[in-house]
């Protein structure tokens, strides 16, 4: 699988969307919680990542960042399962207000990071599943905190009914009832913590309280991996779309899960002419709109589409798909395909 090692960040102004790369110690240290140049980053090519996961976060100061976390930093790596247990720990923050990346030092950090990870914020923390792969019993230390103010790691104990340990799942934050959702994946054994089979698909949805870290689940969706989740806000509602079962190679369906009820709604109309299949894409909503990006039909494939789409909600049962109308000179008309990106 040959993903795209095009190296840049591309802002999209009217989206606030951010397509980052592609390839195909539980006590606070005194830290200087904000960015300052001793952290910055010469060479942003240097910050190139695949299969990270990229979260929002404001800093005590208030400034709007991203956080790019985990995956791999070289560009020979193709498929996310083949290097589950060899990511990157370092840590990336671009500051939107003037585009730069800082590469701020952290205590108590990982040995090893996680690959494909799901990321979420809220008061202060980022929180990150990590499946650690390869390394089993971790199942009640799979969430690993982030201390934005004092770039400190932490390792508590998470409680409740606690997911089956999985790679390559979906994630998605609904701030609304302050809940991270988990689905799908690739199912690890309980006794080497890696995959039996890379065609093993599960359909368990979880969801973790930050507040407490504690784990609960609802009625299982469809079984994928490789897929996204993100939440419009209008509708209440997670949108499901893409992936793969291990018997199809790639979906591009889309799947509604309701957050007032957890429950999933399967039967949907949707019109306008939607996206081709794909797997390792990106998904953003906002509001009543689901942006995607880049992907690949399949795992021997290599990315092709550089479209923008758009899913518009009109209601909780009726979706419509259009291109999203990008304009710009030559020099300036957005990233070129790729997979295995955030944003």
């Amino acid at each position: 699988m040959k993903l795209q090692t095009y190296r840049r960040a591309v802002a999209a102004a009217v989206t606030g969307l951010v397509i980052r790369d592609g390839a195909y110690a539980l006590g606070l240290v005194a830290r200087e919680g904000n960015l300052n140049d001793s952290q910055a980053v010469s060479d942003p090519s240097s910050a190139w990542r695949a299969f990270a996961c990229m979260v929002p976060f404001t800093a005590s100061d208030n400034t709007p960042l991203l956080m790019l976390y985990g995956g791999t930093s070289n560009s020979e790596d193709k498929d996310p399962l083949d290097i589950a247990d060899k990511g990157t720990n370092a840590l990336q923050v671009f500051d939107i207000n003037n585009n730069k990346w800082y590469a701020p030092a952290t205590a108590n950090t990982p040995k090893v990071g996680p690959v494909l990870p799901g990321c979420g914020a809220a008061s202060g923390n980022i929180w990150v599943y990590d499946s650690q792969y390869g390394v089993p019993g971790k199942a009640s230390k799979a969430v690993s905190l982030l201390d934005s103010v004092h770039w400190s790691w932490s390792f508590p104990t998470e409680q409740g009914q606690l997911p089956v340990m999985r790679f390559g799942a979906a994630f998605a934050y609904v701030p609304d009832n302050h809940g991270f959702y988990m689905h799908g994946g690739i199912p690890l054994s309980d006794n080497t913590n890696k995959a039996d089979s890379s065609s093993g698909t599960a359909n368990n949805l979880d969801i973790l309280s930050p507040s407490d870290l504690s784990w609960g689940y609802a009625s299982n969706g469809p079984a994928r991996k490789y897929h996204t989740l993100c939440y419009m806000s209008s509708i209440e509602s997670i949108v499901l779309f893409g992936g793969s079962d291990g018997n199809v190679e790639s979906y591009n369906d889309i799947k509604l899960l309701s957050t007032k009820t957890n429950t999933w709604k399967y039967s949907l109309t949707v019109d306008g002419d939607a996206p081709s299949e794909r797997i390792l894409h990106s998904a953003v909503c906002s509001n009543d709109t689901m942006y995607v990006f880049g992907g690949l039909h399949g795992a021997s494939d290599d990315p092709s589409d550089s479209t923008v789409w758009l899913l518009k909600a009109k209601d909780d049962e009726s979706f419509s798909w259009s291109r999203a109308p990008i304009s710009g000179s030559d020099q300036n008309t957005g990233p070129t395909a790729r997979a295995g990106h955030s944003a």
